[in-house]
């Protein structure tokens, strides 16, 4: 009977809180995914005003270790970063859609890099993975405001850090693609 459970709901049979060890893993995991993604945007900063070059470093560091690391968060460390997004119960499904989303931008960025797939290519993910983050903070900052309890600090970080980062990926992602005379540019 527990093992059908278990089946159907896509949870572990017993206590879905997460260890504190699991707690600590995504947390950690979380620090490094904006510290990879910062340095992916100094690191593009200081390559201006080579577009191409600006969005080849964000397009590795800030999308595709980024997205990596936030497979390994979302996936590997479900249980530890829905709870320290205050998040709890539930299928781990979306999680893990979530997951594989960031490691689908992670692997086309650095494919599109190191395969040489060209200007075009690296801008777009950085571009796409841009929208996603957008899209993330715009869902992120809802939730905040729906809440009907008084917004805590970690319910309003969340939803800015995330549009921040989206702005910046959007802004080196647009200047690749207008470097490479991309239409509509």
């Amino acid at each position: 009977m527990a093992e059908a459970r278990q089946r159907q709901t896509g949870t572990r049979t017993g206590s879905d809180d997460p260890t504190s060890a699991e707690l600590r893993a995504a947390s950690l995991l979380m620090m490094a995914t904006w510290a990879t993604g910062g340095a992916g945007f100094a690191i593009g900063a200081a390559k201006l005003p080579d577009e191409y070059a600006a969005g080849e470093a964000v397009a590795i560091w800030s999308v595709g270790i980024v997205g990596v690391l936030s497979w390994l968060r979302h996936f590997v460390c479900y249980r530890g970063d829905a709870a320290r997004m205050g998040w709890s119960g539930g299928f781990a499904g979306f999680q893990w859609e979530v997951g594989y989303a960031n490691l689908a931008f992670g692997i086309t960025a650095l494919v599109a890099v190191f395969g040489d797939w060209g200007p075009e290519a690296v801008a777009a993910t950085v571009v796409a993975y841009g929208l996603y983050m957008l899209q993330a903070a715009l869902t992120h900052g809802w939730q905040a405001l729906s809440e009907r309890h008084e917004l805590a600090a970690q319910r309003i970080t969340r939803p800015a850090l995330s549009l921040i980062f989206a702005i910046f990926l959007l802004y080196f992602g647009v200047r690749a693609l207008e470097a490479a005379d991309a239409w509509p540019f």
